[in-house]
């Protein structure tokens, strides 16, 4: 299961690059999910992949104005 998420351009996101996305709840930032870079449109808006975990339950539509993309680099990716 994956959801395609349309966002504003940042220049931290680049296609192929690796995301984390969290929701703000009140002043915690949920886990939502991985996702990839799969898409930076003409008007550079930003397409992403997320992949996200089976127990999440919250509805992104409604959530939408309070998600958060991070992009993230591990140790693997490095080595």
């Amino acid at each position: 299961n994956s959801t395609i998420l349309l966002t504003e351009f940042s220049e931290y996101l680049q296609i192929q690059g690796l995301v984390t996305v969290f929701w703000l709840n009140e002043d915690y930032e949920e886990f939502v999910g991985y996702g990839e870079v799969i898409n930076i449109q003409n008007d550079k808006k930003i397409q992403i992949d997320l992949k996200k975990n089976n127990d999440i339950k919250n509805n992104l539509e409604a959530k939408r104005k309070a998600l958060i993309v991070k992009p993230f680099v591990t140790t693997k990716t490095i080595e």
